[in-house]
């Protein structure tokens, strides 16, 4: 495996409970080798959420660094406590550029430098 710096994979879903997870078995095989060899992982996912029948649940929460998301995961709080959450929502026009997100930084949170 070849090492990086720096590792964008994209999921299923992905929750404070159920962790990160992808739409089939070699995706999972994929992300989770891609997050092994990577220094930071940064995650990108249209659903958040509890966990969905045939859905292949790979790492743990935590185990990114960032995640991005276009909606607010219910369980938001629990996660921002753990990683980055950036939430980035549209106002419904696909011409315009996304509002400004919501971004927690690392410095911002208790108990992580």
């Amino acid at each position: 495996m070849v090492p990086t710096d720096l590792a964008f994979i994209e999921v299923a879903s992905f929750s404070a409970t159920g962790g990160l997870e992808a739409a089939t078995a070699d995706e999972a095989t994929v992300s989770r080798a891609l997050m092994d060899s990577a220094a930071r992982t940064i995650v990108l996912a249209r659903n958040a959420g509890p966990r969905r029948h045939g859905l292949r649940a790979f790492a743990s929460i935590d185990g990114a660094d960032v995640i991005v998301t276009a909606s607010h995961p219910p369980d938001q709080d629990e996660i921002r406590a753990l990683i980055d959450l950036v939430v980035v929502e549209s106002s419904g026009d696909s011409t315009s550029t996304p509002d400004s997100p919501t971004v927690d930084y690392p410095s911002e949170r208790e108990g992580k430098s």
